[in-house]
Order: structure tokens, then sequence, then C-alpha cells
């Protein structure tokens, strides 16, 4: 007698939220690597992809949507990464109006783009616990995540299956839970900020940073109220075991005024030429700019 999934996946989840273990199968995956850029002799430029069994995908969306609600309950406005009803789009939208009224206003506007390395693949799985804790959410929920993490196996498959190897850090690649635990993650770390004095106010608004998943933007409007931002911020990611993977950071200027101070106009106007401006500014031509650039190195039509 065949047993559907419709079947088996109830069965799991309760015997998981009895024994709060899931099947070792669950927990193992083959890895395979996909090539960014650059140099593909560089290990650094693949992305590992894991390739997890398809039943456990469903028991972990399962699981997935009943913890959903309480991470998002938690979340600020700040954070519009993995969650419904939120875009990229809203945060380019805030930056602009506000990057126009300090121009306005003639006052100084500081903006720090900063990225982790590898952020999925460096955080602690203790960082994680701790963190679902910090949530509120239910110890038969973590006790049943931690029984996956504490089995984790890989097997990078290149020509042909490797060794098993104990996965030790990070959120698992291709598992529907993750960007859920990452964002929780990512909102323990900001609470621990205290950045209450820096703040823009625009309106009755309190503004200091915005977010997207792991990719954040920083304003303040002096630079030693940045750098202070900065350094806590590395500070706090350094005692959540973020060490080993620095963030990237790129600090933009706004004169009091003025137009705005840049690194990647000058890249602008070097690859597209004394037309860079008309370019930038041709909607249509938005979404072959970056294929044109990888291709060519050059944003002018060949």
């Amino acid at each position: 007698m065949l047993i559907g999934y419709e079947a088996i996946l109830p069965l799991a989840l309760t015997t998981g939220n009895t024994t709060n273990r899931t099947p070792k199968e669950w927990s193992e995956a083959n890895i395979i690597l996909i090539h960014k850029k650059g140099d593909p002799k560089n290990i650094s430029n693949y992305r590992p992809i894991g390739l997890l069994p398809n039943i456990y995908k469903l028991f972990s969306s399962m699981i997935n949507n009943r913890l959903s609600p309480i991470i998002e309950a938690k979340q600020p406005i700040e954070q519009s990464g993995f969650r419904k009803g939120y875009s990229t789009i809203d945060h380019i939208h805030t930056i602009e109006l506000i990057i126009e009224k300090y121009q306005e206003l003639q006052r100084p506007l500081y903006i720090t783009f900063i990225d982790y390395q590898k952020a999925f693949d460096s955080v602690t799985h203790s960082s994680i616990w701790e963190s679902l804790k910090e949530h509120e959410v239910p110890d038969i929920y973590i006790n049943i995540i931690k029984s996956i993490y504490n089995t984790n196996i890989g097997r990078i498959k290149l020509e042909t299956l490797g060794p098993a190897l104990h996965i030790e850090r990070g959120v698992r690649q291709g598992d529907p839970l993750s960007s859920t635990i990452f964002i929780a993650i990512l909102e323990s770390l900001m609470n621990g900020l205290d950045w209450s004095k820096t703040v823009l106010h625009i309106k009755g608004a309190h503004l200091n940073h915005l977010r997207f998943a792991d990719d954040l933007t920083l304003l303040s409007e002096t630079v030693n109220e940045m750098q202070s931002m900065t350094e806590s911020l590395q500070k706090a990611s350094r005692e959540m075991d973020h060490k080993s993977n620095p963030v990237e950071r790129t600090t933009r200027q706004e004169k009091e005024g003025g137009r705005p101070l840049t690194r990647w106009e000058e890249d602008l106007k070097r690859s597209a030429g004394s037309d860079w401006y008309s370019i930038a500014q041709d909607r249509q031509k938005w979404a072959s700019l970056e294929e044109a650039f990888t291709q060519t190195g050059s944003l002018v039509d060949q």
C-alpha cells in the first residue's frame, strides 16, 4: 500500500512534535557549486547550493508556516527582506526621499551601505537557538530544528559524490526555513544596539537604518555618529560570531546644498563615457545595463 505525502507529512510532524527528532536522511544534503563570476579557480567565486530531499522541504514548509507569524510579529518596519508585502523598492524610494529632503534643507547626510560577506553561511548554530528563544518560538519547534542541524551532513557533488561533512555553521541552503531563521538572527543582533540617539527626524518619523535581509543602510547627520554606528555594529557582529566574515562597507556623503558625492558615479562615467547621464536616466535601459557591463566592461551600446 502506497502512502502519499498528504498522509506522511502530518504523521512526521506529529512524530517530530512528540520525539523532537526527524529522520536522519532529512539532515543530509548533496551540495553542488554554482560559479557566480570571476576566476573559476577561486573557490570563493562559487555559491554552494544544497539539494535537500523533497519530502523534507515540504515538512520544513509546514514548520515555517507555523514559525513565520511568530517571527514576523517582532520584525520592525526597517526590515523588508523575506516579508510579504515588502519590497526593495520601498527602501529605495525612502532613501530617495530622504536625500531629496536633506538637499532641499541644505543639511549634511551620511549613508553607509553594509553587506555581510557570506552571512547565511557564517552564523553559528548557537546564535540560531538563542535568537529563536528571544522571539518566543515554542521549545518544541526549536528542538525539531536542533535535531535537523545537529546531524546536518553535506556531500560535495562534483564528478562524483564526496565524503560526508558535518556542517557546524550557517543556515541550510535551499531550506524554506532558512530565510525566516536568518531575519530572526539579524533582529536579535540589531536589538542589542543602542542607536536611539542617532536618528534622522523627518516629519515626526525617526529613522537611522534600513534593512533588506543582510543588506543594511545606515543613516546619520554627522561622520562621528556614522563611525559610532558602524563600530557598534561590527562589535555586535563579532559577538554573534560573524567575525570570520567581516562586513563590506561603502559610505556615501551628501554635501550641504550640493550634488551627491558618490563612488558609483565616477565608475559610471568611466564606463559609459560622456553620455553617462542620459544613459543612467533611460529607465528602459536599466535592465540591460548590468548585463552589458558584465560582458563588455562598458555601459555603452556596442
